[in-house]
């Protein structure tokens, strides 16, 4: 067995079991994050998803569950890219709250913080 890896200009990326079996699709939609401001252990995040019909989400992400996830090893932009990266294998981006606090996706995914932790 061999996987075959396929990935368009578009975002798409597919991997094929060499049986030709589906074994992963994923469309990668542009992701714009920009940080709004960093005050009392907070930090404020804009995201916009998408080329076409974007949508934009307001996202608070205190310090300690940063540090509690990535240990530091990644900045809170790379967490939050991370995390938009998992919402977006489990739901399209219309269905992303359009406000939330980062620790509010593993309410509805118990496995996000495993999924994420670096």
């Amino acid at each position: 067995r061999f996987l075959i890896l396929l990935i368009f200009l578009t975002g798409h990326v597919t991997i094929y079991l060499s049986n030709s079996t589906l074994l992963y699709y994923f469309i990668m939609d542009n992701i714009e994050i920009k940080e709004q401001r960093s005050q009392a252990g907070k930090y404020l995040f804009v995201v916009e998803v998408g080329t076409e019909n974007k949508t934009t989400h307001q996202v608070t992400l205190e310090r300690d569950y940063w540090q509690k996830l990535s240990g530091q090893k990644v900045t809170p932009g790379q967490l939050i890219l991370d995390s938009f990266m998992f919402l977006l294998r489990h739901e399209p981006k219309e269905a992303i709250l359009k406000e939330f606090d980062l620790k509010d996706i593993n309410k509805y995914f118990p496995e996000f913080e495993e999924s994420v932790r670096k």
